[in-house]
């Protein structure tokens, strides 16, 4: 006998401890009557579609049931998230609340049988108009039915033409089954106020140093999270990152640098609110092309080495240059060092790298480079062996006369790039003869002045060094 009473005592504990709140069926219903004779809206289990912002409800049927406060939740996804139903919306954007004032029914009175479908003892629920988690309390049942109604009413925040679901808070399927989704569904032409959509209200995109950088914000706050998609063709769309939600408005993220080259995309991104609900931005449509803004290439005899001097004014999405001896074309070269870029950067950088095996003579160099998405070459011949002031060539130099013509007695001139330390400027008539000459030893703005009391007419202006030869006309007035 005792051993018959302990497992009764075990078995009503464990009942008790897993019966929880089962849900079972559910109907809508007008706010139209008291507690027993207000209509329904459509059959037991089945959505409506609700046009307007009056009261309604919802009658749900739970089987064994613990003593747990009720409370209706709502959400824009079968998944979630799900948000309490309260009665107002101070500090909040709830689409639904409690409708106290509604002129049928009063908070907690006692509901009576009504949709409940089974065999069991039925013990009255509750009608709630108030969120009152004081007192609102199921009934501790076990192997017993009960009813609670609750009566709700659509804010401005509804967004019409949408689904809507519902359910009661820890609320699980009675007999272990599906929990059916209680739905709802709003027209078209519901009243709402338009202000009240959330939207991506700036949208930023842009390269810092080796990452891009996305900046957006949002009219309001208080987000599950957001993804951000790029597509190639507004077609396909990846989802690339996925930023968690918060209660600012102003989001911020980092992404590695495109490919190098020309490269395209369209980027957009979804608002995951906290109603479940999904909202996606515009496409923006973003251009990037790998840019380095070279400003010297040069080398020069170093000991038994080749120094090479390679400096930029700016770069953009540059991953690096490459750096190549050759001795057929720009494009064909054997590579003997890479530089690493440094992304994207607004201030100017140098870099100083050796050719240690030079042959002798002149080496020609190739820089293999990035400008404007395009790769592009830089060529130099160094001369090695002749002397320590051996320098560049041609193509990287830059020589001009300005101006040109000149009326004042003397000549201006700019060689840029020159790697050497002297070269001499020889200014002759057409005809060969020497008018002036003058030795230059090398500054680093590249700018120089020859001055001569030649006549009115056409000369010749030569630049000579190891390894340099650049000539030019003048017309003196």
């Amino acid at each position: 006998m005792r051993i018959l009473l302990t497992f009764i005592l075990l078995s009503i504990i464990s009942q008790r401890t897993f019966a929880g709140v089962n849900m079972a069926e559910w109907r809508w219903r007008n706010n139209n009557g008291n507690e027993k004779t207000a209509t329904w809206k459509a059959a037991k289990n089945l959505p409506v579609t609700v046009s307007d912002n009056q009261p309604f409800r919802l009658r749900i049927n739970f089987i064994n049931t613990n003593p747990v406060i009720p409370e209706l939740t709502y959400s824009r996804s079968p998944g979630g998230p799900y948000i309490p139903i309260k009665n107002d919306n101070a500090g909040n954007r709830n689409a639904f609340v409690l409708a106290d004032n509604n002129g049928k029914v009063t908070h907690w009175q006692q509901t009576t049988e009504q949709i409940t479908d089974t065999a069991f003892n039925f013990y009255p629920g509750r009608i709630v108009t108030v969120a009152d988690t004081t007192r609102t309390f199921m009934p501790d049942i076990l192997q017993g039915a009960t009813e609670f109604e609750w009566v709700i009413k659509p804010t401005k925040y509804i967004k019409p033409g949408t689904a809507y679901y519902f359910r009661s808070s820890g609320a699980r399927p009675y007999k272990g089954g599906a929990l059916t989704d209680i739905m709802l569904y709003t027209s078209s032409d519901i009243p709402h106020d338009t202000n009240t959509d959330d939207a991506i209200t700036g949208f930023k995109l842009y390269s810092e140093v080796k990452n891009l950088i996305i900046q957006f914000s949002t009219r309001f706050d208080g987000h599950d999270k957001f993804e951000v998609e790029y597509s190639l063709d507004q077609k396909n769309w990846n989802v690339i990152k996925t930023i968690p939600g918060g209660d600012q408005h102003s989001y911020e993220t980092t992404l590695p640098n495109p490919p190098a080259g020309i490269t395209t995309v369209y980027a957009r991104i979804k608002i995951f609110d906290r109603e479940g609900g999904v909202i996606t931005s515009k496409a923006v449509k973003q251009t990037f092309k790998s840019n380095a803004a070279i400003t010297t290439f040069n080398g020069v005899k170093d000991g038994n080495k080749v120094k090479l001097n390679l400096g930029v004014a700016a770069e953009y999405i540059n991953l690096g240059f490459e750096i190549g001896r050759t001795n057929v074309s720009n494009t064909s070269f054997t590579k003997i060092i890479s530089i690493a870029g440094r992304g994207t950067a607004n201030t100017a950088k140098t870099w100083t790298v050796f050719d240690d095996k030079p042959a002798m003579g002149f080496n020609k160099y190739v820089l293999k480079y990035y400008k404007d998405g395009v790769i592009s070459y830089k060529l130099i011949e160094v001369m090695f062996g002749l002397g320590a002031d051996a320098a560049i060539v041609k193509n990287d130099v830059q020589f001009s006369i300005y101006p040109n013509p000149t009326t004042s007695g003397q000549i201006s001139f700019e060689l840029k790039n020159f790697a050497g330390a002297k070269f001499t400027a020889n200014l002759t008539n057409l005809y060969g003869k020497q008018v002036a000459i003058e030795s230059f030893t090398a500054n680093s703005d590249g700018r120089y002045v020859l001055k001569t009391n030649a006549a009115a007419g056409t000369y010749v202006l030569k630049l000579k060094s190891d390894g340099l030869a650049y000539t030019g006309k003048v017309v003196i007035l």
